[in-house]
Parts: structure tokens; C-alpha cells; sequence
């Protein structure tokens, strides 16, 4: 009996072969195996700008500019009252609204001042990081209001801020010495 005797037979597994290269059967293709996926290209650099001419870098030009809500109030006031206002007045709301930190509340002779102020109150606020959210009343209004986030300047004529009495409103709010 010779099947006893002999040594039994391994089986090699099967492999696929290559397909040829003129595009071959359909019968017994190589898989390729999948092509690894390039790392994504790295964007490039943002150009250099040049540094301002006080050696500071401009990050942190503009973060020197910036003020803090309190400074910017009184920057706020400082700029209004290079024009002749009645009564003015600067109310610290923190805590007691939720809409902003300061109120700057004055009297303009008329709508022309009453602009020109406004339009100063936003340079100004431009001038130290601060961008105006909104702006109401211009033209010939009798309530101008510049919304710059923690800050809100008020400016009436004589008859709106009798009428509306904002001081008479926020009347628990501290009033900053101007």
C-alpha cells in the first residue's frame, strides 16, 4: 500500500496572478493594492507684512490699541465734549442691564452737531479697536444713538431727553464724574 507510506501532500494556498499588461481576462486578476492617500498640502505661509515703523509687530500694534470698556467710555466722553454739549452725562450700567456696560447721555443744540458728534464718537472708537455695531438718527433726528457694544452714546435735542429721561430711568446707575 502505497498511499500509507508516502508522506501526506501539503496544499500551497493559491495566488492571483498579475494580470498581463496588454489588460489580460477576467479570470484570475491581481487586486492592486490601494495606492496610499497623499498627506494634504500645506498652506502656504501668509506673506510677511512690514513691521510698523515703531518696531512693534502688528498684532501687537492692535492689541495696544484696543481699551477696555471702561477706558473706551471715557474715550467716548472725552471726544463728545470737544463740542459744546448740555448736561452731559456718563452712566456705568454694568449689572443693572443687560444691553451694555456704559450710557453716555448728552444734549446737542441741533441736528448738525448732534451728527458731528456721532460721526467723531465713531472715529474715535475706530481709532482705539473698537467697531460700532449700529447707528441710529442721523439726518435731521432728535435722538442719535452710536451702539458700540459695552458702550451706547445717547444724544438728544432739549425736548427728546425730557421726554424720554434716560438719567430718570437708570437712576440707580453711578454717574462717572466727566
Amino acid at each position: 500500500m502505497k498511499a500509507e507510506t508516502e508522506a501526506p501532500k501539503t496544499v500551497k494556498p493559491k495566488t492571483a496572478k498579475a494580470a498581463p499588461a496588454g489588460g489580460g481576462t477576467k479570470t484570475a486578476k491581481a487586486k492592486a493594492a490601494p495606492k496610499p492617500k497623499a498627506a494634504p498640502k500645506a498652506k502656504a505661509a501668509p506673506k510677511a507684512k512690514a513691521a510698523p515703523a515703531d518696531g512693534a509687530k502688528p498684532a501687537q500694534k492692535r492689541a495696544a490699541k484696543t481699551l477696555a470698556t471702561p477706558d473706551l467710555a471715557r474715550v467716548v466722553a472725552a471726544a463728545a465734549m470737544e463740542h459744546k454739549l448740555v448736561n452731559p452725562v456718563l452712566l456705568n450700567v454694568t449689572g443693572l442691564s443687560s444691553v451694555a456696560d456704559w450710557f453716555f447721555i448728552a444734549t446737542a443744540e441741533n441736528s448738525r452737531q448732534m451728527g458731528a458728534i456721532a460721526d467723531k464718537i465713531v472715529r474715535r472708537a475706530r481709532e482705539h479697536g473698537w467697531k460700532p455695531l449700529g447707528r441710529e438718527g442721523t439726518g435731521g433726528a432728535q435722538w442719535s444713538l452710536v451702539d458700540l457694544g459695552h458702550v451706547i452714546v445717547h444724544l438728544f435735542s432739549p425736548e427728546a431727553r425730557e421726554l424720554y429721561d434716560l438719567e430718570g430711568l437708570w437712576a440707580d446707575a453711578p454717574k462717572e464724574k466727566l
